[in-house]
């Protein structure tokens, strides 16, 4: 599942996933990208890995949060020294995040224990992370969605909007 943000560089993950592919070709891989996309990107990602590619486009936000539940995977794909405004939706997902670059964003889904963060050229890493998934698949350990943890429901944007509050509040009774 990635997000389909346009300037997205997705060789690295592309690649992981071709070479899983080629691997086991009878994995029911299927890469979902949804969201807007160039032409040359979906050109690219079809080229890369055929068949198990399909564009969804954009989906009405009350049904993201069914449809990121429903993946196995989700890429988080950044900007480097940014965070993505979904990373909350995909902690709530209870879904495993592969996220990359490296970024305060990675650092929380690990302290979360929902995903792996990576830098861009670390695609063996990806590689052996998305393989420990496939492996927990197959054992049937990642069929039921992990129920988001209270690390997770602190970063909610109920939880921050009321940190916010409580912040203005106790700097406007000073």
């Amino acid at each position: 599942q990635g997000d389909g943000t346009p300037w997205l560089d997705l060789e690295e993950i592309i690649g992981v996933l071709q070479r899983i592919s080629i691997e086991d070709p009878a994995l029911p891989l299927q890469f979902n990208l949804v969201g807007e996309a160039s032409p040359d990107i979906d050109q690219y990602i079809d080229s890369c890995i055929g068949k198990s590619y399909n564009r969804v486009g954009r989906i009405p936000h009350g049904e993201v949060a069914a449809v990121l539940r429903s993946s196995d995977l989700l890429f988080l794909i950044t900007p480097p020294h940014s965070t993505s405004s979904k990373l909350y939706e995909y902690l709530a997902s209870g879904t495993p995040i592969l996220a990359m670059p490296l970024n305060e964003g990675t650092d929380l889904i690990q302290s979360c224990n929902q995903g792996s963060g990576f830098e861009r050229d670390d695609t063996e890493g990806m590689y052996r992370y998305v393989q420990m998934c496939i492996s927990k698949w197959r054992g049937k350990e990642l069929q039921n969605k992990a129920t988001p943890s209270h690390q997770i429901e602190d970063y909610s944007r109920e939880r921050l909007a009321m940190r916010v509050l409580r912040l203005m509040e106790d700097t406007t009774r000073v």
